[in-house]
């Protein structure tokens, strides 16, 4: 019985390590944007406040910019909670009780925070924070950004059904897609790809 013990032990620190190594995990983009006081406070705080919450629904900040907020809010193996302190701001900014807001009514870079928010609170789950982010790149298909979040978050979906030799390619092709709008510091995209080639 102690063997088994130790042997499910084993089993789960093992797993603990593989997926705080993980492209959710492992692309601390938010450091090609260190300089803004807002994302440095992020990354002190990991926890959402109102302030970062306004800046996430903010039509004058850039995606970018909120995709680096987000990304230094950063992650933690027993889960975040920041998804859900965004959803209590948009209720409030939309006049509605939490358990009634309708992400159809939602901005689409609303829709983008709350579901990469959503991923990085709940790593090791990201099936609805990928359909949330489906939605938004309906509408933000043509944002490096977006589609780079967005194939994070699949990428994440994919290393943990063990699909790891599919992954580089399909960042390969989008990185190298000349169509797409870029709105994202090169800085950035070096930390991505830095942990990205390791799929390769």
């Amino acid at each position: 019985m102690k063997k088994q013990l130790i042997l499910i032990v084993f089993i789960f620190a093992g797993l603990t390590l593989l997926f705080a190594d993980s492209p959710l995990t492992s692309t601390p983009f938010y450091k090609a944007y260190s300089e803004i006081n807002l994302i440095k406070e992020a990354r002190v705080k990991g926890t959402l406040n109102l302030e970062m919450a306004e800046y996430l629904s903010s039509g004058s900040v850039s995606l970018d910019l909120k995709a680096a907020l987000i990304n230094a809010l950063s992650w933690d193996i027993a889960g975040k909670n920041n998804s859900e302190l965004y959803r209590y701001y948009l209720g409030l900014k939309y006049g509605v009780l939490l358990e009634e807001i309708q992400v159809s009514r939602l901005l689409p870079f609303e829709i983008f925070s709350l579901g990469y928010l959503q991923a990085m609170d709940n790593y090791f789950n990201v099936r609805d924070s990928l359909n949330l982010l489906e939605l938004a790149i309906e509408d933000l298909d043509k944002s490096l950004i977006a589609n780079l979040v967005y194939l994070l978050v699949k990428t994440q979906g994919m290393m943990q059904s063990q699909n790891w030799n599919e992954i580089w390619p399909l960042f390969d092709s989008l990185i190298n897609d000349e169509t797409l709008l870029v709105d994202i510091r090169p800085e950035a995209v070096n930390i991505i790809i830095d942990y990205m080639v390791l799929y390769r």
